[in-house]
C-alpha cells in the first residue's frame, strides 16, 4: 500500500526531509499514466515507470510519449541524502540539451516546491501536489525574465486506480 501524508508549513528540517521524504520515496514507485497539458492547451498522453534505486535513497523514472507524431522520452532521477535529508533532482530528455537540476527548498500546505535551473539564466519551479495516494500533479513554471509562468501541468495517475 502506498501512503503519503503532507505536513503544513514546515521548512526544510527533520520533519520534511526525514518523514515526508521517505514517504515520497515509498509512494512514487510503480507504473503511471501521464497527461501533460501545455500552455497552449494541447495535451500529450504518456507513461511513467518509477523504481527505487541506490539503497532506497533514490528513485528513477522513465517517461515516454508521442506528441504531434514525434516520440519523446525523459529520464528522472531524484535522490535524498540520508545524512542531511537534502533532495536533488535531475531531468534529462530527448529535446532538452543538458538537464534540469532542482533542490527541494520548501513545503507549503499540501505541496512540495522544488527550485532550480533549466539553464543558468532560466529558473524553474516545480510544485508537486499529491491527490490521495494514486495521483500527483506537477505544475512546471519557468522564469524568462518577467516572473514565473506555467508552461505545463503534468498529471500522473497510478495504473489500476
Amino acid at each position: 500500500e502506498h501512503s503519503l501524508q503532507t505536513g503544513h508549513g514546515a521548512g526544510i528540517g527533520q520533519t520534511l526531509a526525514g518523514v515526508l521524504g521517505l514517504q515520497r520515496l515509498e509512494s512514487w514507485p510503480g507504473s503511471w499514466d501521464v497527461a501533460t497539458t501545455f500552455a497552449d492547451g494541447s495535451v500529450a498522453h504518456g507513461t511513467f515507470s518509477v523504481r527505487r534505486a541506490l539503497g532506497g535513497h533514490s528513485i528513477i523514472g522513465e517517461y515516454g510519449t508521442t506528441r504531434n507524431g514525434v516520440e519523446f522520452e525523459g529520464h528522472w532521477i531524484q535522490s535524498r541524502d540520508p545524512a542531511t535529508g537534502a533532495w536533488k533532482s535531475w531531468w534529462f530528455d530527448s529535446r532538452l540539451i543538458g538537464d534540469v537540476e532542482t533542490a527541494m527548498l520548501e513545503e507549503v500546505p499540501g505541496a512540495l516546491i522544488f527550485h532550480g535551473c533549466r539553464r543558468p539564466d532560466e529558473p524553474v519551479q516545480i510544485t508537486e501536489r499529491w491527490q490521495g495516494n494514486d495521483e500527483v500533479v506537477h505544475a512546471i513554471e519557468l522564469d524568462h525574465g518577467s516572473g514565473l509562468e506555467t508552461v505545463m501541468t503534468i498529471t500522473y495517475r497510478r495504473n489500476g486506480s
